[in-house]
């Protein structure tokens, strides 16, 4: 499972329906398309800390899961993160937008979306995931160790 196909599955069960799809629809493709973002992200860390080459090892895996949704958020909500980058702003801004519809679509059970928010979602998701890919591979490196890592005093 890649970010591609997560935002492949978002966007496929969106289209061919005649009329509005049911709620359960669009909530799950907004929920999708952020968890295609955080699997971009997990990829991202992974793929500086361990590389790209070594995804079948076991440091790769531990890597990649040690991703943590709220720690994430926190993190690329600090203007000094967003700093780093124009592709690193631009992803932040999706992630962080695109957790917070997902919490919707995942917990509140009176939240409804329509067909262009969960469309609007899923391009939100894969131009964030297009700008990450954009940013330099030093970039990349230090904000993997910003996103796995708590700083110490």
């Amino acid at each position: 499972m890649t970010p591609a196909d997560l935002i492949a599955a978002a966007g496929l069960s969106l289209r061919g329906r005649r009329g509005t799809p049911k709620q359960v629809v669009l909530g799950r493709a907004v929920s999708t398309a952020y968890y295609a973002t955080f699997h971009a992200a997990a990829r991202l860390a992974a793929d500086a800390l361990v590389g790209r080459t070594k995804a079948a090892t076991e440091a790769w895996s531990l890597t990649y899961r040690a991703l943590q949704h709220g720690f994430a958020k926190e993190v690329l909500r600090r203007r000094d993160v967003q700093a780093l980058h124009l592709g690193v702003a631009s992803f932040a801004d999706v992630f962080i937008d695109l957790q917070e519809l997902r919490h919707r679509a995942d917990y509140d059970p009176r939240s409804s979306f329509t067909l262009a928010e969960a469309r609007g979602a899923v391009d939100d998701a894969r131009d964030g995931i297009a700008a990450l890919s954009a940013v330099p591979t030093d970039i990349r490196l230090d904000l993997a160790a910003r996103l796995l890592f708590k700083p110490r005093p």
